[in-house]
């Protein structure tokens, strides 16, 4: 029986070294269901919830930004969701995900001068579910 598992800034470190195990973490997308950033590079990427998205080109460089499927944490973000505006009445442009993946599927997790962030790359994953802006909300205060 596998276990489910929520990635954490504190458990981020070790996520790939996890056996029996599905990963849990969050990813925000365009209300188009793309990356928020530079949608245009690769229209065919779309999130929509079940759907499995692949990535055969991704890096394993410790850079904060590099190709792969970038996922983070909850608290990553919403410090994103913040610092970008999304608050504003255009915030309806962004969604939030919830994604599902394996150990073997995480390719980096970038490490800043305070160590892990919160945000690490893929190459496989699986979207389970949408969530609301407010229950984000409400899960970090807890």
């Amino acid at each position: 029986m596998t276990k489910l598992i929520y990635a954490t800034k504190a458990n981020l470190g070790g996520l790939c070294t996890r056996t029996n195990v599905r990963i849990r973490a969050y990813k925000v997308v365009t209300s188009k269901w793309t990356p928020p950033t530079f949608p245009e590079k690769r229209p065919e990427l779309r999130y929509f919830v079940g759907s499995v998205v692949k990535e055969h080109h991704y890096s394993k460089s410790n850079a904060s930004c590099a190709s792969g499927l970038n996922v983070a944490t909850l608290p990553w973000c919403m410090r994103q969701r913040k610092a970008h505006g999304m608050y504003r009445p255009s915030k309806d442009r962004f969604r939030l995900i919830v994604v599902e993946f394996l150990p073997a599927d995480i390719v980096a997790t970038p490490r800043g001068w305070m160590g892990p962030k919160g945000k690490f790359r893929v190459k496989a994953l699986k979207v389970i579910k949408q969530v609301t802006w407010k229950w984000a909300k409400q899960k970090v205060a807890r």
